[in-house]
């Protein structure tokens, strides 16, 4: 379900690039079909350990799959951080303070 939602946001209107990424280029990569069922491919992909990059393997095998290929980059492509929480609590701290709640 996430992935459709993001999918409507990504391309927002564009029903028909939907619908060619969840069912033919989605079920290339779920059933495995063509690159994705590579000894190869499968063997780069099960070997997840620091040395893995899934952006590197995305570029190295999604080709078949352009539009998927190029979610997949978006997606991993995104950092994990807490800066903007942090700064919240920065600004949340200055406005409650002891002093002033008093």
């Amino acid at each position: 379900m996430g992935m459709i939602d993001y999918l409507d946001v990504l391309f927002e209107g564009d029903i028909d690039l939907q619908a060619k990424i969840m069912n033919e280029e989605f079920s290339k990569y779920r059933t495995k079909e063509f690159t994705f069922g590579k000894a190869v491919v499968v063997k780069g992909c099960s070997s997840n350990n620091a040395k893995f990059d899934p952006v590197s393997w995305w570029l190295n095998y999604g080709g078949i799959t352009p539009n998927l290929q190029k979610l997949a980059i978006k997606i991993l492509s995104l950092t994990a951080s807490s800066s903007g929480s942090e700064m919240n609590w920065s600004a949340f701290e200055g406005v409650h303070t002891k002093r002033r709640n008093r």
